[in-house]
């Protein structure tokens, strides 16, 4: 099967999109709020898809390269952190971080931040102070 790159990169988004198509639960954390129980108490969740076919999937967008969240759900919103890999700002070019919020309902973006990332050299953390005690 030769699914395009852009779709691949998208994968991780489409099961939480799947999921999307029905009436759902905020989901403001992995793993959910203060229980980190990583079993859904929804029930009728689809537990596959398919790209070719669209089944289970109603809707999707293009990311950047790399991904650096597991999606947020709240308030039907959906935040999740990316890459600049595909600018949706002319203005807004380059290797960058990207803080997306999208609609849950359709996916369009509401609103992006976006930051330059920290260039190297850019300082290390300064070990803790140490006590040393030393016996008499």
């Amino acid at each position: 099967m030769n699914v395009p790159r852009f779709l691949l990169r998208c994968a991780p988004l489409l099961g939480l999109l799947a999921a999307a198509s029905l009436p759902a639960a905020d989901q403001p954390q992995w793993g959910q709020a203060w229980t980190r129980n990583m079993v859904s108490a929804e029930r009728g969740l689809p537990d596959s898809f398919d790209l070719e076919t669209g089944r289970n999937v109603k809707w999707s967008v293009p990311l950047g390269t790399h991904s650096h969240s597991t999606p947020v759900v709240a308030g039907g919103r959906i935040y999740l952190g990316t890459n600049n890999g595909a600018p949706r700002d002319p203005a807004q070019m380059g290797d960058r971080g990207v803080l997306l919020c999208l609609d849950e309902k359709d996916g369009q973006m509401l609103w992006q931040l976006v930051v330059p990332k920290r260039q190297p050299p850019f300082p290390l953390p300064r070990p803790a102070p140490q006590c040393i005690l030393r016996p008499r």
